[in-house]
C-alpha cells in the first residue's frame, strides 16, 4: 500500500529485506515458483499485447504505430 506520509519511517529489519530482495532480483536468482511466475505473466503479457493489436487494425494504439 502506497503511504501519503512523506516522513515515513523504515525499521532496519523492514530496509535489510528490501535490499535483500532486491539483490536477489537484480542478480537474476529465483526459487522454481517465482520462475514459474514470471513466465506465466511473460507469456499473458505477450498474448495481450497481440489481442490489442490485432483488434487495431494491426497498430498499437498506444505508440501509434
Amino acid at each position: 500500500m502506497l503511504r501519503s506520509d512523506s516522513n515515513i519511517t523504515i525499521s532496519i529489519d523492514d530496509a535489510k529485506q528490501f535490499r535483500s530482495i532486491m539483490r536477489n532480483c537484480l542478480e537474476g536468482r529465483f526459487n522454481p515458483t517465482q520462475k514459474a511466475e514470471i513466465q506465466s505473466r511473460k507469456e499473458r503479457m505477450a498474448r495481450v499485447t497481440a489481442d490489442i493489436v490485432k483488434n487495431n487494425g494491426g497498430k498499437n494504439p498506444i505508440l501509434g504505430y
